[in-house]
């Protein structure tokens, strides 16, 4: 053992020296200091309003049979803009933008939108009229096959369905 010969006023400075050391410690961790943090950049995302209930969109809901896929189509276009589904799955495709109007329609061999007014509506892939905020529509697909589609109210965005068995 160690004799230090340490006088009483000695060991008083010692205890006081390790009580502020302690306190300084302590006081650091329970302030919280640490590095100064740069705030992220503040984005204001809009979305829509969720629209009334109302007697259209029941009678929308009631012929849903329900769907597999979502593609919502938003400021950045369809997202997801490729998808894969199986045959006789449904996607559903909602307009999440801000003022964008969406029309889908399916491209033709020759890379056009297809004319509305040259098709059944009932069972082509378009929907055959301006889709406004959150509105929505779906599609079955009962054959297998690429279906490429665009926006024909703004047709740089652009999407593809692949359909497999």
């Amino acid at each position: 053992m160690v004799n230090l010969n340490l006088k009483p006023f000695e060991i008083g400075a010692v205890v006081i020296a390790l009580v502020l050391c302690g306190f300084l410690i302590s006081s650091h961790f329970m302030t919280g200091t640490t590095a100064p943090e740069t705030a992220a950049p503040s984005v204001k995302q809009t979305t829509p309003a969720i629209p009334p209930y109302t007697p259209a969109i029941a009678a929308q809901l009631a012929q849903s049979h329900g769907f597999q896929m979502l593609v919502s189509y938003t400021n950045n276009g369809f997202e997801p803009a490729t998808t894969t589904i199986h045959r006789h799955e449904t996607i559903r495709f909602t307009d999440n933008s801000n003022n964008l109007s969406l029309w889908i329609g399916q491209v033709t061999p020759n890379n056009t939108p297809q004319n509305p007014n040259t098709l059944n509506c009932d069972v082509t892939f378009n929907t055959c009229h301006a889709m406004k905020q959150t509105d929505f529509w779906e599609h079955t697909f009962d054959a297998t096959g690429t279906f490429e589609y665009i926006n024909n109210e703004h047709p740089e965005d652009q999407g593809v369905v692949y359909v497999t068995d």
